[in-house]
């Protein structure tokens, strides 16, 4: 079996000679499927009028959590092996991270330039309401997100890592 690494010359290589599939793509496919996800929330509250109420989005942990998850299955059944390298399974944790979060924050940037009803509401449930603008919102969520994700994929390669 090869070892799987980020650079160019192996991210098109998975352990297994049976499968195609790069731990590139897989990140890559886990983090927009997490970020339909984010964002499938986020119209599903929109549509009950629940986007207003700002402590729900802390049930986009649990949407990430998911996301990870199923990255670290995905691998595990691609590699077929029961445990994950731990560096491996960090840069795999991250990497869904940075992709999910980053483009649902960009997402949600978009978002609150059309939608001026939500950004006044960010704004007069925060303390610092003159300085808030779409742009720093999401600057907010990728600092939570990816605070979120790291914490998650750290809590999670506890189980999923080789002894």
């Amino acid at each position: 079996m090869k070892a799987i690494h980020f650079d160019k010359k192996t991210a098109r290589e998975l352990e297994s000679e049976k499968s195609d599939l790069s731990v590139a793509s897989l990140c890559n496919s886990a983090g927009l499927l997490t970020c339909a996800c984010l964002i499938g929330y986020f119209f599903l509250m929109n549509a009950f009028n629940l986007q207003e109420v700002l402590a729900l989005r802390a049930f986009n942990f649990f949407i990430l959590l998911g996301g990870i998850l199923w990255a670290f299955r995905f691998y595990r059944r691609a590699t077929e092996e029961d445990k994950i390298d731990y560096f491996t399974g960090l840069k795999i944790g991250v990497r869904v991270t940075l992709t999910s979060v980053v483009t649902f924050a960009i997402f949600m940037a978009l978002y609150l330039v059309y939608d001026g009803r939500l950004m006044y509401i960010i704004k007069e449930n925060t303390g610092i309401g003159d300085y808030i603008n779409p742009l720093t919102v999401a600057g907010a969520l990728c600092i939570e997100g990816l605070g979120s994700g790291i914490i998650v994929t750290f809590i999670a390669m506890q189980y999923f890592k080789k002894e």
